[in-house]
């Protein structure tokens, strides 16, 4: 049974939305993990890639796929914004410089962007090579969703304060 997210997707009106629950305030962090959503127009779709009008809503096996992938990248945002909130809180809480606190606090960096490169990894894949347009576009719009979040955490202050006090 897909999930409660997916149901939102099988109306075919356009600006039909994937909708995924949850999302933590930052509490240390000054970024918050992006909107859990995944916007789909499937008119637009169809119009984009020549799709039959009767054929303009994707197929139980494309929504249990999209469904799983973006669940997936949901789930390693959500454990990567967790490590980044430690780093943060971590790396505020110091006021000694130790060699030890720099080389666990970049190491837990590099664990972020390493969940961060599986999270952004198939269906941004997806987007170019799949023969299902409704897959292209998903994997689209996750590439979109993971790189806006990774924006946020590049700009964060807190975070590179709390590098800087790292070091």
């Amino acid at each position: 049974m897909l999930g409660m997210a997916i149901l939102c997707m099988t109306s075919c009106e356009s600006g039909s939305s994937y909708q995924m629950n949850a999302n933590p305030s930052a509490a240390v962090l000054d970024v918050a993990i992006p909107e859990d959503t995944l916007k789909l127009d499937y008119a637009e779709i169809g119009k984009k890639n020549a799709v039959d009008s009767a054929a303009v809503t994707p197929s139980a096996e494309t929504l249990a796929l999209i469904d799983s992938e973006f669940s997936a990248v949901l789930e390693k945002i959500r454990q990567g914004h967790g490590i980044l909130q430690n780093v943060a809180a971590v790396g505020g809480a110091t006021s000694s410089r130790d060699s030890s606190m720099f080389r666990k606090t970049f190491e837990r960096l590099d664990d972020f962007y390493n969940l961060m490169e599986e999270a952004n990894s198939w269906m941004p894949f997806y987007s170019y090579v799949h023969p299902d347009p409704f897959i292209r576009e998903a994997g689209e719009k996750i590439e979109q969703y993971v790189s806006k979040y990774l924006v946020e955490v590049g700009s964060s202050r807190n975070l590179y304060q709390a590098l800087l006090r790292a070091q």
